[in-house]
């Protein structure tokens, strides 16, 4: 039997029959690893596809999921159930993510990923010295550049990186410093009370359209954009979104199919749009941003604002995002602006704001995310921040351990849920990271952004 498919997911529920007709056929044939590849081989290509879907990165998304064992890059493998008498496979999981765990002393930690295999270990910050359970691992992302200074042995190099290990791994009369270890704490959110909308790509170059993907199990649709390709949008009000469509920007929704004037800008040269709380329409050209039909609010905006790098409060605040500085601005009704420290100087490793994700915005706060590496680059992380208005100093709400990618499309709820995606070819690769479990796939295909739909 073929595993079953539900909704957008995609994920899969196995009946066991698979794993049971091979342990059936074992005591009947010498199965050596080519004749085991070759019998599912002639299972999967009989028109049952494949699992979890973390292989298929080299393929088009239509045929991503019908590989045999020997083909998948092994990102992600499913845990499969082996059926009465036989051992259960080992639980599976995208490598480079890790789930919250309980130290022996009772502390929180975070058990990783390797190999698509839960690590049996659960790491925990170390006790000063080396003492205590810290639990890391060997191999855990290899030893710092240097003369010296190896993780877990109190030696150290001035050069070298901080290590999680309970020891002064850089020479500076600090330890664990640099939010080095794992740290499954939630912080600082805000109901997610909406919908995540994706912007997808019709098949053979027709118009796209946008689908809700979260919660889990709705599945709203938006048509008639006039664009084969919907790489910014903004909502006016439930099911109506201003849009990119070919060199202007748009309405569409139900009763709606029209321009929206943007003087003096037309075209690609407006760099943002969106609706204040009382639906009037806003955009941003030549340094400037304005209302309606072009009347200006403000002036002296930085030109290297983006779009979706830039986000309305509730109370009229904008936050800017400048593309090339990385510097993130206050601009606030009263004319004043505030710039947001986003030095991360008390970060180990490099820290970048993801301004292609877009923002979630609840009231006079926003969520956004960056993404982060560290020790010695072996272990990726997406953060999750909030801003408030007109506050210099973000608030910190999640660290998500993430598979070493190149990400885009990602997006923070304000509950702490973290939505996005890396690029396979002929599309994405989209998954979710829930606040309380580990990270699920939740559909692949032709995706240009996602769009967080308040209905508070």
């Amino acid at each position: 039997m073929c595993p079953r498919f539900t909704s957008l997911e995609k994920e899969p529920t196995y009946t066991g029959s698979l794993i049971g007709m091979v342990a059936a056929l074992q005591s009947r044939v010498n199965t050596t690893a080519k004749s085991l590849s070759a019998l599912f081989s002639l299972v999967l290509f009989s028109g049952c596809p494949n699992a979890h879907g973390g292989g298929g990165d080299d393929l088009p998304d239509d045929r991503a999921d019908m590989r045999v064992p020997g083909d998948l890059d092994m990102d992600v493998l499913p845990a499969l159930d082996a059926g009465p008498g036989t051992p259960p496979e080992p639980e599976s999981c995208w490598s480079g993510t890790a789930r919250p765990c309980e130290c022996a002393d009772g502390r929180a930690g975070l058990q990783y990923c390797e190999d698509t295999a839960w690590l049996d270990v659960c790491e925990c910050a170390p006790l000063v010295g080396g003492g205590g359970d810290g639990g890391v691992p060997d191999g855990d992302g290899g030893e710092p550049d240097g003369d010296g200074g190896v993780p877990g042995t109190g030696s150290c190099v001035p050069t070298d990186p901080e290590w999680c290990d309970g020891y002064d791994n850089d020479c500076d009369g600090i330890v664990d410093e640099g939010r080095v270890c794992p740290d499954p704490t939630i912080a600082n959110t805000l109901p997610a009370r909406g919908k995540v909308w994706a912007t997808r790509r019709s098949e053979h170059r027709g118009p796209a359209y946008m689908q809700t993907i979260w919660p889990r199990g709705t599945s709203d649709e938006v048509r008639g954009f006039d664009t084969e390709s919907l790489y910014f949008v903004a909502e006016r009000e439930p099911g109506v979104f201003a849009y990119d469509g070919n060199r202007q920007v748009r309405l569409a929704g139900p009763g709606e199919d029209r321009e929206i004037p943007t003087p003096p800008c037309f075209g690609e040269g407006v760099r943002w749009f969106g609706f204040d709380r009382l639906q009037r329409f806003l955009y941003v050209c030549d340094g400037t941003l304005r209302r309606d039909n072009g009347e200006l609010i403000r002036s002296g905006l930085s030109t290297a604002y983006d779009r979706p790098g830039f986000a309305v409060t509730d109370s009229g605040a904008f936050l800017g995002h400048d593309r090339i500085s990385q510097v993130l601005t206050w601009h606030l009704a009263s004319g004043e602006d505030v710039v947001v420290d986003t030095s991360f100087s008390d970060w180990e490793g490099t820290v970048e704001v993801v301004p292609l994700g877009g923002v979630s915005r609840v009231g006079d706060s926003i969520f956004f995310v960056a993404s982060r590496k560290f020790r010695n680059n072996s272990r990726m992380e997406l953060v999750v921040f909030r801003a408030d208005h007109g506050s210099p100093d973000l608030l910190l709400v999640r660290r998500v351990p993430v598979p070493s990618r190149t990400y885009r499309h990602v997006l923070a709820l304000p509950d702490g849920t973290v939505i996005g995606g890396w690029g396979v070819e002929g599309g994405d690769r989209v998954f979710i990271f829930p606040t309380d479990a580990a990270g699920t796939r939740l559909l692949d295909g032709a995706i240009n952004g996602f769009y967080f739909s308040r209905t508070d």
